[in-house]
């Protein structure tokens, strides 16, 4: 060999772009074993980093050798242990693969028999850490089937062992990006799993829910029958009819009828809750006078006000239009609000029922009392079913909570809507619609249910051939069909 030149480089370095010998010299390149372990500048300082795995795929033992120094010099700042894993072979590399927390696999392109391309989507399947490909140069194509196969990164061989940096930079983005892809994998399946759970757990609930509902319902119609006899047979004895009594047993058979009144109350609310809840509860509308409807309950609701010393007044604006309505849903609306007043009243107290005119096409019935009033916040939920709304009480209140929620279904299905005004300390007022026996107030009647998100398919199921032919009109003439002629309605 002449003097001054260089030794020939051995067969598999041509392609790196670097002198062996240059880079001997410059970093001190010692042999160095398969297994190594490098370690950061302070021992104590260490512990507070994880420790990195680094597995290195390649079957040049110069290369790895070169590769490992280069890792090394890359984290010598960072205070963290390093060990470097070094294989010939790929397949031996993924079988010797462990599971470590902190781990990234180098994977050079050219291999014996194969290139390093045909074994990325193995290693990535093996969810050991991140893989690179390492080539020894910048091939597009390469690169592109690289990040097909799942890469986390592409680098070239002499820019990792010149510069590295550049290894430095790749290796944190690439374990940075795999932590944030396995976080976001894990949280997904554990919301998957969490959902899974849930709607198990919700189907459970409503199977259970359903078989509650069915038997309060099967209890409320075996209670009627008896219930029914209780109330009659006092109502009898209390009349003399089944011989004389004195004025303290005739206060007690009152006591009795009074009582069977209320439980028969809460066994209405109970049906009826059901059915709208199931949407099976029939509605027959026709057209009424405010002063009929309300004196249709007037004299049960006195003489429940009177039970409790409370005065009921009722006031009527003159001159009312007459609405279109179901007498029975408006009957049970009026007494459940009623009820509901005396029941937060203290005795002496009065209760108002006012009837006047909402606007050109509905009526207001409201109710006035003085009671505790309710703070803005419970006033949203007092409609649902089993709120019973003691926010503004010490005491709890009877019953199970459904009055107000019937009410409010009750309404809808007559086309009307509920409000509630209420102040703590001041009482509240609770008021509902009727629409007026008109088209247009049929007719507003239904656009305003049909813009309320919440409202029930029963409010459409229920309505008759003379209530869709007037909410259907504006459809057909608008799209040119022909308009049925209006049925005479008494």
């Amino acid at each position: 060999m002449e003097s001054g030149l260089k030794p020939i480089v051995p067969c598999g370095w041509v392609d790196v772009g670097v002198d062996c010998d240059d880079l001997r010299s410059s970093r001190a390149l010692r042999p160095r074993p398969v297994h190594k372990e490098q370690w950061g500048r302070s021992m104590a300082a260490q512990q507070s980093n994880l420790p990195l795995s680094v597995v290195l795929i390649d079957d040049n033992q110069e290369h790895l050798s070169l590769m490992e120094l280069s890792i090394e010099q890359a984290f010598q700042e960072e205070r963290c242990a390093i060990t470097t894993i070094a294989h010939l072979s790929p397949a031996e590399g993924l079988a010797e693969l462990v599971d470590h927390p902190n781990q990234i696999i180098l994977i050079d392109y050219q291999l014996s028999g194969s290139t390093g391309v045909d074994w990325l989507s193995d290693f990535v399947k093996a969810g050991a850490g991140p893989v690179i490909l390492v080539t020894s140069s910048g091939d597009e194509k390469i690169a592109a089937d690289a990040f097909r196969a799942g890469a986390a990164d592409y680098i070239i061989k002499s820019d990792a062992f010149l510069n590295p940096t550049i290894l430095f930079r790749s290796i944190k983005e690439s374990l940075r990006k795999y932590k944030l892809e396995t976080t976001n994998q894990d949280l997904t399946k554990r919301l998957k799993a969490a959902n899974k759970d849930l709607n198990s757990k919700n189907r459970k609930l409503t199977e259970l829910t359903e078989t509650a509902h069915r038997f309060v319902e099967d209890v409320a119609h075996e209670f009627r029958t008896p219930l029914t006899v209780i109330k009659e047979f006092a109502s009898i004895l209390a009349d003399g009819l089944g011989g004389e009594v004195n004025s303290k047993q005739v206060q007690y058979l009152n006591y009795i009828t009074s009582s069977t009144g209320d439980l028969g109350g809460l066994i209405d609310d109970f049906l009826n809750s059901s059915r709208l809840r199931s949407n099976t509860i029939c509605v027959s509308r026709n057209e009424y006078s405010v002063r009929e409807l309300i004196d249709g309950v007037c004299p049960m609701l006195q003489s429940r006000a009177a039970s409790k010393s409370i005065t009921l007044e009722f006031e009527f604006e003159d001159a009312l239009p007459v609405v279109y309505a179901d007498a029975d849903k408006v009957h049970r609306s009026i007494i459940n609000l009623v009820v509901n007043a005396i029941k937060f009243s203290e005795p002496g107290a009065t209760v108002r029922v006012c009837a006047a005119l909402d606007h050109e096409h509905a009526v207001k019935i409201s109710v006035h009392d003085s009671g505790p009033g309710l703070p803005e916040e419970a006033v949203s939920e007092l409609f649902d079913r089993f709120n019973r709304g003691t926010a503004g009480t010490n005491q709890l209140a009877n019953g199970f909570g459904l009055g107000l929620s019937i009410v409010k279904g009750l309404v809808e299905l007559n086309l009307g809507s509920v409000t509630l005004q209420s102040t703590l300390g001041q009482g509240s007022v609770f008021a509902f619609t009727l629409p007026c026996a008109t088209k247009e107030g049929i007719v507003r009647g239904l656009i305003a249910q049909g813009d309320q998100a919440t409202h029930s398919p029963i409010v459409i199921q229920s309505l008759g051939v003379w209530e869709l032919e007037l909410a259907l009109r504006p459809v057909l003439e608008l799209i040119a069909l022909p308009v049925p002629t209006e049925p005479t309605h008494a």
